[in-house]
């Protein structure tokens, strides 16, 4: 009765979060096409989900590729016809590419109480309030009274939420899992519907992004390294068997970054950091690194530093604990060197970016819960301040200001905007043109900068792909042409 019970109180927190989440990115954060390649993204197939090298331009982002259409054909041919088009083409995009967005937040969570349920044996209730302040610690280390927020599920625009948020969720939900299930025996034990999608999980974590990938990668790295030196009185091949799992994701991950450099975007992505030196590149992006973690909330920053505190007085006496945090400042290091050095050949600006810094963020948040964690063990009755501390820290989240990056001032304009585009294209369509003159509307009178005919070629396409219009249509923006 106690495990039905459990899984019930589960399955409404997360239910809940579902809820929530949906509200968030469909009505206060709408994901509206706001790029070129959001434009493209939502109707462009990959021809396989596999990296091969020396083909394609990005050959090594399988997941993003595969993702992305899939959100885009939800929102058409699945909540279109729901609410009977009455929301708009634009809408039902949104709507649709917010769905697999919520699905990876939601199991990224589950993981990581999954995680706290298995690796350190807490009750269900600890558990659920772990992972609430896990999920709320998200929206706090960014937040800003002075300006916009941002947060570590933050994306900017659609594709960017398929090409680095959901690959960071996946990456750490994986490891998750991973450290969940124990050793490689346990894995090997695993029934076969489990360990295929177990090794799917893997699959699309390491072919995703070359800057999430690495998420895996060194969990994988830090975990043969500890096995070597555990077995390192054993035969080679004794010690090979033990750490063959992670090889083979250290051996993809290696492939992943041969396809990409090999890849039709290498070349464009490096030649604008070609003039500097190596020195110089790596004070960039260091600096930039620096000028984000200026940002972190001065209280979120605070409560870390007594935290961390927490955490170094329980370790001197709690071995498990003591290797666990070791383990996961690790691996925030070293994912933090490797973010330096590949700044320093696709640009020191990516770092600064929260979904790019949630690869060794993320481990903070961590530190943090197994602090957490660390006083309702000293203390039971402290789980009875549970509610207090969530109410205070959804406190510290709010502001003054708009709460998240994209204030609805400007996500209506761009909404009403990309309609705009769609009304035009459609109605020339019908009037039997083949080329189609976009004008700047009195109500928004500015227009995409389109020099390179990227919102025409990906507007068109995107149009004709989804029925819309009978034929691919030649788009001239008003004064780009």
């Amino acid at each position: 009765m106690k495990i039905n019970r459990d899984s019930l109180y589960r399955s409404i927190f997360y239910v809940f979060t579902g809820v929530f989440l949906l509200v968030f990115y469909t009505r206060c954060y709408p994901l509206i096409l706001a790029s070129p390649d959001d434009w493209r993204y939502i109707n462009y197939w990959r021809d396989f989900a596999f990296a091969t090298l020396g083909r394609g331009w990005n050959p090594g982002r399988v997941l993003p590729e595969s993702l992305m259409p899939i959100g885009g054909n939800l929102g058409v041919y699945v909540i279109g016809p729901l609410v009977h088009d009455s929301i708009g083409f634009i809408r039902e995009i949104a709507i649709g590419v917010s769905i697999p967005v919520i699905i990876a937040i939601v199991f990224y969570l589950y993981s990581f109480g999954r995680l706290l349920r298995k690796r350190l044996n807490v009750g269900i209730r600890t558990e659920l309030f772990l992972t609430l302040v896990f999920f709320l610690f998200h929206f706090w280390i960014f937040r800003s009274a002075q300006s916009h927020n941002t947060y570590l599920f933050d994306g900017l625009s659609p594709n960017l939420y398929y090409f680095y948020v959901i690959p960071v969720l996946l990456n750490f939900s994986a490891c998750f899992i991973w450290v969940s299930i124990g050793d490689g025996e346990s894995l090997k034990k695993l029934a076969p519907a489990p360990k295929s999608a177990f090794w799917v999980m893997i699959y699309f974590s390491v072919f995703s992004n070359l800057f999430t990938s690495v998420v895996i990668a060194v969990f994988a790295g830090l975990r043969c390294l500890i096995t070597l030196i555990w077995h390192r009185e054993d035969s080679f091949k004794k010690t090979l068997y033990a750490v063959r799992y992670e090889a083979v994701i250290l051996l993809m991950w290696l492939y992943s970054m041969a396809a990409e450099a090999m890849g039709g975007n290498a070349a464009h992505v490096t030649a604008s950091a070609e003039a500097l030196s190596f020195a110089q590149k790596i004070r960039n992006v260091i600096t930039d690194s620096f000028e984000l973690l200026l940002k972190v909330n001065k209280y979120f920053a605070l409560l870390c530093a007594v935290l961390i505190v927490v955490l170094i007085i329980r370790m001197i006496s709690n071995t498990k604990l003591r290797n666990d945090v070791l383990f996961i400042t690790a691996h925030a290091a070293t994912v933090y060197i490797y973010q330096i050095l590949l700044g320093c050949v696709v640009g020191p600006e990516y770092i600064s970016r929260a979904m790019v810094s949630a690869t060794f963020l993320i481990d903070l948040l961590i530190l943090d819960i197994l602090a957490i964690n660390e006083i309702i063990s000293i203390k039971r009755e402290a789980v009875l301040l549970a509610p207090l501390f969530v109410i205070v820290v959804i406190s510290m989240i709010n502001t003054r200001e708009p709460v998240f990056n994209a204030s609805a001032s400007e996500v209506i304009p761009l909404e009403r905007l990309d309609g705009y585009y769609v009304d035009t294209v459609v109605e020339a369509d019908r009037n039997g043109l083949d080329t189609v003159t976009i004008s700047a509307p009195k109500w928004y009178p500015y227009l995409p900068d389109d020099p390179d005919g990227l919102y025409s070629t990906y507007i068109s396409s995107t149009l004709y792909k989804y029925g819309l219009t009978s034929r691919k249509m030649t788009i001239l923006f008003d004064g780009n042409n």
